[in-house]
C-alpha cells in the first residue's frame, strides 16, 4: 500500500482557477474544449509542481468551483483539478496530464454529471469509469480511487432516476476491487421525501453553494481521513510546513500548586536523579487522570465504557475542529443551542467542537472550579444527534449540577470531553486543526494532554 503523507496547514497552498466560461454544460467528450485549462494547469505546475503524495481531486465543475477545497479538507493535502463541464471519458482522457504526473496518494472522482445531461446511458458512464480506473491502477496498482456519486439537483431532476441506476452500477463495480470506494453524498441531498433539497444549491439550481460544500465535506472529507488512518496502521505521519502556520498552545501549565479540582489528587513532583550526582535528570511525578487540561473517556462515568488507550478514544482526539465562540451570550449561566447562532448549522457528524466561553480567565481565582458555566441538555442531545467526536471546553467540568447527566449522554455516545482548555481566544471562529491526545494509559479514565491548535501564521 502506498506510504500516505499529511502535511498540515490550514491555509491555500494552491489557489486552482480555470476560466468561469467553461460551465457544466455537458458538451460531448472527444474535443479540443478543454485544451486551454490543460495548458493552464500544466503552467501553474511548471511554476510550482504540487508536492507528491497528495490527495487529488478530479471531475467537472461541482469540484472546479469547490474555491474552499484545500481549506475543507486541511490538514489533507488537495490538489483540485476540476475542470467544469467534463465527462467521465474527459478524465479518462486527461489523465496522462492532471493525475499520473502527481503521484499521489488517493484519487477522488466527481465525473457523470454531465454524462447524464448528454444522455448517456448508465452503462456507458459505468463502463468509462471502468477504464479510468484501469488506466490509473496501470500507473498505481495499489492506489486507492474514491468515486463521489452523482448529485441530484433540481435543474437535472427529471435525469434523477438514471442517475440512482449510474451510481448503482459504479457503486457495485467499487466492491469488485480492494482499494475502490464509493462515496454517497446523493443520499443526505434529498429530503425526508425523497426529493432534492433547493437550500444547497446556487440560483442555476446546478452547482452548490456553501451549504452544499459544507455538506459534502462534512461525508468526503471523513472518510479519506479513515481511509488514511486505516492505510497508516493508525499512525498518521504529520508534517508542519513552515512558517505558513503557527501552533497555538491550549493548555494550561502543569505544575506543584497549580488549581485542582476539589478532591482529585494533587500534582507532585520529585527529583530522583540529578546531573550533578548522575549525570542526568529524572522526576518521579504524581498527578490525577484529570488534572489540568485533561480528556474524559467513557470509562470516567460508565463501567463498560473506553479507556483512554483504546483505539476509538484515540481516534477523536485530534482531527478538524469547529471553533464557536459564545462568550458573553449565556443566559442562566448555561450554552443552549441558541448561544451557537449560525454555527449551529456547520456542526456534522465527526465534528470536534470547542466552545469558546471565556472562562478560562477565571483560572486560579476562586470561582473557576464553583461558578462556570455549563452545557444545556438541550444542547447535549443535540450534539450526540449530530455524532460529534469530541467536545472541548474551558470550563473544569461540563456542569455544575447536571454533570453526571451531561457526562453521561456525551461519554454514552463516544463524544470525547476535553475539559480545562485556554487560549480559544487566541483562535479565529471556524475550523482549525485540534489535537488533545493522552498518554497510552491502560485502563484509565482520563488523562492530561498537551491540547493544540494548528493555524494560519497571521
Amino acid at each position: 500500500m502506498r506510504t500516505i503523507s499529511l502535511l498540515i496547514f490550514a491555509c491555500f497552498l494552491f489557489a486552482i482557477t480555470v476560466p468561469s466560461g467553461y460551465a457544466q454544460t455537458g458538451n460531448a467528450a472527444g474535443t479540443d474544449q478543454w485544451e486551454k485549462t490543460i495548458l493552464e494547469f500544466e503552467q501553474k505546475d511548471r511554476e510550482q509542481f504540487p508536492p507528491e503524495g497528495a490527495i487529488l481531486f478530479v471531475g467537472s465543475s461541482s469540484f472546479r468551483m469547490w474555491k474552499t477545497l484545500e481549506k475543507d479538507m486541511a490538514p489533507l493535502l488537495v490538489i483540485n483539478r476540476g475542470f467544469g463541464g467534463s465527462q467521465t471519458a474527459d478524465a479518462l482522457r486527461y489523465a496522462d496530464r492532471i493525475v499520473i504526473p502527481y503521484k499521489p496518494s488517493m484519487v477522488v472522482v466527481y465525473e457523470g454529471d454531465n454524462d447524464i445531461a448528454a444522455k448517456k446511458t448508465p452503462e456507458t458512464i459505468a463502463g468509462d469509469y471502468k477504464r479510468f480506473v484501469e488506466k490509473i491502477r496501470g500507473a498505481f496498482p495499489d492506489i486507492p480511487i474514491f468515486f463521489v456519486s452523482i448529485k441530484p439537483s433540481p435543474s437535472r431532476w427529471t435525469l434523477w432516476s438514471n442517475t440512482q441506476r449510474a451510481n448503482e452500477l459504479i457503486g457495485k463495480f467499487t466492491q469488485s476491487q480492494t482499494g475502490l470506494e464509493f462515496i454517497d453524498v446523493a443520499t443526505p441531498m434529498l429530503n425526508d421525501k425523497g426529493v432534492v433539497r433547493p437550500e444547497l444549491f446556487l440560483d442555476d439550481a446546478l452547482h452548490l453553494n456553501e451549504s452544499g460544500y459544507r455538506l459534502w465535506t462534512s461525508i468526503i472529507k471523513p472518510r479519506l481521513a479513515e481511509y488514511v488512518q486505516k492505510s497508516s496502521s493508525g499512525t498518521v505521519p504529520f508534517v508542519l510546513k513552515e512558517p505558513s502556520t503557527m501552533i497555538i498552545d491550549l493548555s494550561h501549565p502543569v505544575y506543584a500548586g497549580m488549581p485542582i479540582y476539589p478532591g482529585d489528587p494533587v500534582f507532585s513532583v520529585t527529583r530522583v536523579l540529578s546531573h550533578e550526582k548522575d549525570g542526568c535528570c529524572v522526576h518521579d511525578v504524581s498527578f490525577g487522570t484529570h488534572t489540568g487540561t485533561h480528556i474524559d473517556a467513557p470509562f470516567h462515568f460508565l463501567a463498560d465504557g473506553a479507556t483512554v488507550d483504546t483505539e476509538a478514544v484515540l481516534k477523536n482526539c485530534a482531527g478538524e475542529a469547529l471553533v464557536i465562540d459564545v462568550s458573553g451570550t449565556l443566559d442562566d449561566n448555561e450554552i443552549k443551542p441558541s448561544n451557537l447562532g449560525k454555527a449551529l448549522a456547520d456542526i456534522h457528524e465527526g465534528d470536534r467542537v470547542l466552545l469558546r466561553t471565556g472562562w478560562d480567565s477565571h483560572y486560579g481565582k476562586s470561582d473557576f472550579f464553583s461558578s462556570y458555566p455549563g452545557i444545556s441538555e438541550e444542547l447535549t442531545d443535540l450534539l450526540v444527534e449530530r455524532k460529534i467526536a469530541l467536545i472541548g471546553v474551558e470550563m473544569p467540568s461540563i456542569h455544575t449540577k447536571k454533570g453526571v447527566v451531561i457526562h453521561k449522554k456525551l461519554l454514552s455516545a463516544g463524544i470525547i470531553i476535553v475539559e480545562e482548555l485556554t487560549n480559544l481566544d487566541a483562535l479565529d471562529e471556524g475550523r482549525v486543526f485540534f489535537s488533545a491526545v493522552p498518554l497510552r494509559l491502560k485502563g484509565l479514565d482520563g488523562c492530561p494532554v498537551r491540547a493544540y491548535a494548528i493555524v494560519p501564521d497571521r
